[in-house]
């Protein structure tokens, strides 16, 4: 089969792993809030972003163009992953062209995917973030690095950091091959790009009079320590979830191959140095799928910031590839196709939990709405959620069985949180209240409007309790 051909068919494969989300058709998250009130990204410091999707809907606005914009968005991820397989492994194999799909289908890219909005902007900032190591001329790459940073820090900033994932890839692939074990022109080159390309960034935001609430570094001093190592220790506890949940046999073949095939090096002659820094660099690879989260004051651990962890499984496949002459290529083969087996089961059964999640959401949502229309007929309501909305019923088995999936599939209808008033607002208009822990803590004073086995509904003045904890009242 022709490479070309087969490049056609990995985007093919991308768009049918994508089905289950198309199938399910939810609001994830925030796309509520801009359904809603059709904000866009400009206050996050994604200027493209917001161009990107006001350019797909012919200028009308932040309007979802779902379900083109999940299936262009698999076609970027793919065309990504060709990228990336086209820089690794120069050499055509069938390891090249299958490692093409290792990008789309890490489970960790199924949250970014699941976002009716935000898809297309995240996608095409994978795709800027590495399209500058398709060149080979110190020039035009540093040229390129910087006009392609600077289209990715506004599109979404965390994609940035697979520029430094790559150059870090190569330089194993380097020291694989018992080449230079720094190759300091590429540091040299990715480092001034990355920091030009920042400055110009920030430029444009100031100029913009843009201020970006999310962005400050923590303090050097022992407290943001104690923060970083509590990070760590989150983003291990995630790594737990989803090995725990079948991702470590999905993985453990190629990663044997690779264990193998770097205790091969050392009695092959590669040069000690070499085989150190390659540890470095893939502790490096580690250490990217955390940042920026892991120093910045106000971070978050969700999987969508996982964007670099695909690169490590790239990483793994490099050094199993220096073992080629040992290995035969059917094999590399096979491990790949029982991970990208892993990858289509998660994508499936991800898919029938947002929908289930949802149809859950949405049951509960029309009946609040219905018991506040019985006693109200105002615009617009102030809600208050106490507790937490319980897991769907057909939902149970799977989280116990797949604890990874609890974290792809939040439930938004929980205590504090604005996004599960904004999961309320399906049917009415619904208003978070800052100062809503003080409701909750004298709710079991409050007079009961509506008794139900999920929730009880409480009003005072001109507040509603959504009250999931009732039965802490009775104790």
């Amino acid at each position: 089969m022709k490479i070309k051909n087969w490049y056609l068919w990995v985007v093919v494969f991308s768009v049918i792993y994508v089905l289950p989300l198309i199938i399910a058709n939810v609001s994830y998250v925030d796309d509520m809030g801009r359904a809603i009130d059709g904000y866009g990204w400009i206050g996050d410091g994604r200027l493209l972003a917001d161009y990107v999707v006001k350019g797909v809907t012919f200028g009308n606005g932040i309007v979802t163009v779902f379900p083109f914009s999940l299936i262009l968005s698999a076609v970027i991820y793919a065309m990504s992953g060709i990228v990336i397989s086209s820089v690794l492994f120069e050499i055509d194999s069938k390891l090249k062209r299958l490692s093409a799909f290792v990008f789309i289908s890490s489970p960790f890219l199924l949250e970014n995917m699941a976002y009716k909005f935000d898809a297309l902007p995240m996608s095409l900032s994978v795709f800027f973030a590495v399209l500058p190591f398709l060149i080979k001329d110190t020039i035009r790459f540093f040229v390129t690095s910087v006009i392609c940073l600077v289209i990715t820090f506004h599109l979404y900033q965390t994609s940035a950091m697979l520029y430094f994932g790559m150059a870090l890839c190569l330089m194993i692939k380097q020291c694989s091959k018992n080449g230079k074990s720094i190759d300091l022109r590429l540091v040299i080159i990715t480092l001034s790009s990355f920091f030009i390309a920042y400055a110009v960034y920030s430029g444009t935001l100031h100029f913009m009079d843009v201020t970006v609430g999310r962005n400050n570094i923590l303090p050097l001093e022992k407290a943001s320590l104690n923060v970083i190592h509590g990070r760590i220790g989150s983003y291990v506890s995630v790594y737990e979830l989803l090995f725990d949940g079948g991702y470590r046999i999905a993985g453990l073949p190629i990663l044997i191959i690779a264990v193998f095939s770097f205790a091969l090096m050392g009695f092959n002659g590669v040069k000690k140095i070499n085989l150190m820094m390659i540890m470095v660099y893939l502790f490096g690879v580690f250490l990217l799928v955390m940042l920026p989260n892991l120093i910045l004051v106000t971070g978050w651990v969700t999987a969508r910031t996982f964007i670099c962890f695909p690169l490590l499984i790239y990483a793994i496949i490099i050094v199993a590839n220096a073992s080629s002459s040992k290995v035969h290529e059917n094999i590399y083969v096979a491990c790949l196709l029982f991970l990208f087996c892993f990858s289509f089961f998660v994508s499936s059964i991800f898919g029938s939990t947002l929908k289930a999640n949802d149809d859950y959401s949405k049951y509960i949502a029309q009946n609040v709405t219905n018991d506040i229309f019985d006693v109200s007929s105002e615009s617009s309501f102030n809600v208050v959620i106490s507790g937490g909305r319980p897991d769907a019923i057909n939902n149970i088995v799977t989280f116990n069985s797949f604890p990874f999936l609890r974290m792809l599939s939040p439930t938004y209808m929980v205590e504090g949180w604005s996004w599960g008033v904004r999961d309320l607002s399906r049917y009415a208009r619904m208003n978070f209240l800052g100062d809503n822990a003080k409701y909750v803590k004298d709710r079991c004073s409050w007079p009961v409007l509506k008794q139900g086995g999920i929730y009880h509904l409480l009003k005072k003045d001109n507040v509603y309790i959504v009250d999931f904890n009732y039965k802490a009242c009775k104790q």
